[in-house]
């Protein structure tokens, strides 16, 4: 899937695909339960463990799942993706 615009872009830095590779553990955890209420406790949960905000979870997220930083929910996403599709995006 590619980028689809400068500002979706500039969400794809090194840092940022750090950040998404340890989330994409973090969610890994959650495959059993994968629902979209227990998918945005986990990212938040991920955010305040990493001394994060959400959006600067959230934005990259959402680039990393679409391609773009307009789009339905990211938990919606994340859930309707599932585990595998999901982890995939975000590795």
């Amino acid at each position: 899937m590619g980028i689809a615009d400068d500002k979706a872009r500039s969400h794809v830095t090194s840092e940022n695909k750090a950040m998404l590779a340890k989330l994409a553990d973090a969610l890994a955890a959650e495959a059993a339960n994968w629902s979209e209420k227990q998918l945005e406790d986990a990212v938040r949960r991920f955010a305040d463990a990493n001394s994060l905000k959400l959006g600067q979870v959230a934005q990259p997220l959402r680039v990393a799942l679409t391609g773009s930083t307009v789009s339905p929910g990211i938990f919606e996403m994340l859930a309707v993706l599932g585990p595998e599709e999901s982890r995939t995006r975000l590795l």
